[in-house]
């Protein structure tokens, strides 16, 4: 009995579902060492300017005032890891982040935040940013974390960020998908660092008259002190000049000026006007209904979360992450098509990867296969990096039984995270549906490595060693998947065929309890222990009204119908029993089964030989020729056929199929159904007077026969069966042959064979 795997339900957390969160950080939120800083940064220490009105000349002034000192011809440099900056533009892209910042005064500093400039305080949860420092400061200006100080001032900086505080966060970087996607690239391509490289800064000409420009000219301002402030500032007259590259040990390349139609480096101008664009108490109170609803769904409260977003909605809805949120929440609850529409919407508004994979993993529920698809495929477009992309387009095409693609899809995603248990776990399922169980084990075992307690890769390697014949493993598999979950119904219905592969018939029926005990509408498990009680316990009252039941839960299930009549059918051999009424409530049952699934072809079959035991001949034959239309080259039904025609009178048709089912057997090198083949077809043509043709098939036939009996009684030595064998002798006039077999039959106390021994062996 070939086991058939069951659908493992698609389990969609907040977290892998939507793309948020991949990137766990502490609360510390840095990553990357501390050493030297090459080169010295030529940079101005000036004070925010308190009145309008405030001269040049007194800028002047407290330019000559400082101790700059220090090589003034020197760029300042400074080095990034190419993975942890990747790592950085992911997250910012995750939290929603559209910039990244550079801070110079707690040492070189690359940030991302969940706001880039709303807001007067710091979300708590520590997932919403992340830092990371150049490989190396000079000692005095190492970041310390542990330094109360020191993460008092990060503390500041990040409470400062959310509103562009001058003088801490000077430049300004746009985050963007070309972007993250240039860096995978560069990095496969075996770049390995990130490079900024700030000239000794220039004079901003706008900002004094001619007579002071000429002045500061002759003046260098740079120093190789620790590094507090600069670069690009409102309050600087001194314009950055900053650039990015790409490292490997044999090469190096320019960043980009432009990503996605927009500039790299964001002017004092731009950010003054973004600012200014997004201030006021409506985007505060819209980020504050954000924040609790996140609260809400931290708590799996997504019906409240759910009237939070829609109040940050209603206040701001050119926001992509409201709609994002709360499509996030609305599949969560299963309202589908409200989580498409503010997936779409999401979407509209921005193209971030996750946005892509939330809709496609909202299709799929929708049974939108190729949408579903289209949406995973964009998402990996845009990061290819997407494991769990990769993971749940996989999850589709096994659902569209493309499971050639679903098995690369898998193998990506683990590529990407080889510590995927559920990975592992769904690739094994899609090599078991290409029939690569041994490898599938593999991928099973994999998966148990991993997570030991993961129950769909013990079932689904159950199902691969069930596949493979080895049942007794299988069951050990089923059984710890139970041990896990008492519950888990599949694993106690797969069990029980195992157990009847290696006639535990009892442990099958227990097992098939158990699953009806635990869904009482599984139909499937009724048929199954139906056939275990007709087939091996000799239940048959109990296997019809298991049949029955089966069929009461699923009036579509054919094989149930199918079943049911063939048990009937044998319960007509009752010598107790009407057959004629038996056979005609077969054949109701077997008429049911086809108009479900005509293409059961035993059903053709038996209907056809119950047709034939109350003489309706011309049914009977129609029922042969749809299963020899079925399968031409089936000699049995040929036969069948033939038999039928037989009792028509119709010898000439009769020839022509037992001819045909000679021709079947032969060239197919078997004799299964010859011998009925020739009997038949000597009574054929005995009826139409062809007497030698007649006895030379009956011979042939009674040879066949013989031949057969001989192999019983080899390996059945029993007086009955000395005695037919020694019929089919007499039969073949061998009746020194007949006398023998007659004369054993006797010897073995068969006192019909004693008899048959004197009247013909005198």
């Amino acid at each position: 009995m070939k086991l058939r795997n069951t659908a493992i339900a698609l389990g969609v957390g907040a977290a892998t579902a939507t793309g948020l969160s991949l990137l766990k950080v502490n609360k510390e939120v840095v990553i990357g060492s501390t050493a030297v800083v090459t080169g010295a940064a030529g940079f101005l220490l000036s004070q925010k300017k308190t009145t309008q009105d405030q001269t040049a000349q007194k800028n002047i002034d407290k330019f000559t005032e400082m101790d700059l000192g220090g090589n003034s011809n020197e760029d300042f440099i400074a080095y990034w890891d190419l993975n942890e900056f990747k790592q950085l533009l992911q997250k910012g892209i995750e939290i929603g982040s559209q910039y990244f910042f550079l801070i110079k005064n707690v040492g070189v500093c690359l940030f991302v935040r969940e706001t880039d400039f709303i807001g007067t305080r710091v979300f708590e949860r520590d997932e919403k940013e992340l830092s990371i420092h150049a490989e190396g400061l000079n000692d005095d200006a190492l970041f310390d974390l542990e330094s109360e100080e020191e993460a008092k001032e990060f503390d500041r900086l990040r409470f400062e960020s959310g509103k562009l505080y001058e003088g801490d966060l000077c430049e300004w970087f746009q985050i963007s998908d070309e972007l993250f996607k240039q860096v995978n690239t560069k990095i496969k391509e075996g770049y390995t660092r990130l490079k900024m490289i700030v000239k000794p800064l220039e004079l901003d000409e706008t900002k004094f008259s001619e007579e002071e420009i000429r002045d500061l000219k002759d003046k260098v301002f740079t120093n190789n002190l620790r590094i507090r402030s600069g670069g690009k500032c409102d309050i600087s007259p001194f314009n950055a000049n900053i650039k990015f590259q790409y490292v490997s040990d044999v090469d190096r390349i320019d960043l980009d000026n432009t990503y996605n139609g927009k500039s790299l480096f964001i002017t004092n101008a731009l950010a003054k006007q973004l600012v200014e664009k997004k201030a006021g108490d409506v985007w505060e109170n819209h980020f504050e209904a954000l924040r609790n609803g996140e609260l809400e769904d931290e708590k799996e409260n997504y019906e409240k979360a759910i009237e939070y977003y829609s109040k940050a909605i209603e206040l701001i809805d050119i926001n992509a992450i409201g709609f994002h949120k709360r499509a996030k929440d609305y599949l969560m609850l299963s309202e589908y098509e409200k989580a498409l529409k503010d997936s779409d919407q999401s979407i509209r508004l921005d193209s971030k990867y996750y946005y892509y994979g939330l809709r496609g993993t909202i299709k799929y529920y929708l049974n939108d296969y190729g949408g579903a698809i289209n949406d995973f495929k964009k998402s990996i477009e845009i990061n290819s990096e997407n494991a769990n992309a990769y993971y749940f387009l996989g999850v589709v095409n096994e659902e569209v039984k493309d499971f050639e693609s679903a098995l690369e899809n898998y193998s990506e995603a683990i590529k990407i995270n080889p510590k995927n248990a559920f990975a592992y776990s769904k690739r094994g399922n899609a090599k078991s549906e290409l029939e690569e169980y041994k490898s599938a084990i593999d991928d099973y075992s994999q998966a148990i490595n991993l997570d030991s307690n993961l129950i769909d890769a013990y079932f689904g390697r159950g199902n691969a060693k069930a596949y493979i014949d080895e049942h007794e493993d299988a069951i050990l598999d089923y059984s710890k998947a139970i041990e896990i979950d008492p519950t888990h119904e599949n694993s106690y219905f797969n069990r029980a065929l195992s157990k009847d592969e290696i006639s535990d018939y009892e442990g099958c029926i227990d097992d098939l309890n158990k699953t009806i005990e635990l869904n009482p509408e599984n139909a499937s498990a009724f048929n199954i222990r139906g056939l275990t009680k007709y087939n091996d316990i000799d239940d048959w009252d109990g296997a019809v009204e298991d049949f029955k039941k089966a069929i009461k839960i699923d009036p579509t299930f054919a094989r149930a119908f199918y079943n049911l009549g063939d048990i009937i059918y044998d319960l007509a051999d009752n010598a107790d029993n009407d057959e004629t009424k038996y056979m005609e409530e077969a054949i109701e049952y077997f008429t049911k089964a086809l108009e479900l699934d005509p293409t059961i072809e035993e059903v053709y079959r038996y209907r056809g030989w119950a047709r034939n035991r109350i003489g309706d001949y011309e049914n009977a034959i129609s029922d042969f020729t749809e299963l020899i239309d079925l399968d031409e080259n089936n000699a049995e039904a040929h036969n069948d056929r033939a038999s039928a025609k037989i009792e028509l009178k119709d010898f000439e048709g009769a020839i022509q199929d037992t001819s045909k089912a000679l021709e079947i057997e032969k060239n197919s090198n078997s004799e299964e159904f010859s011998e009925e083949a020739y009997k038949l077809r000597g009574q054929a043509k005995k009826e139409l007077g062809d007497i030698k043709g007649s006895a030379e098939d009956i011979c042939t036939a009674n040879k066949m026969n013989l031949e057969g009996w001989d192999s019983i009684i080899k390996s059945d030595p029993e007086a009955s069966n000395f005695k037919v064998r020694a019929g089919i002798k007499k039969d073949l006039d061998d009746i020194k042959g007949a006398c023998e077999d007659w004369k054993k039959a006797a010897e073995l106390g068969d006192e019909d064979a004693a008899k048959l021994l004197e009247k013909h062996c005198k």
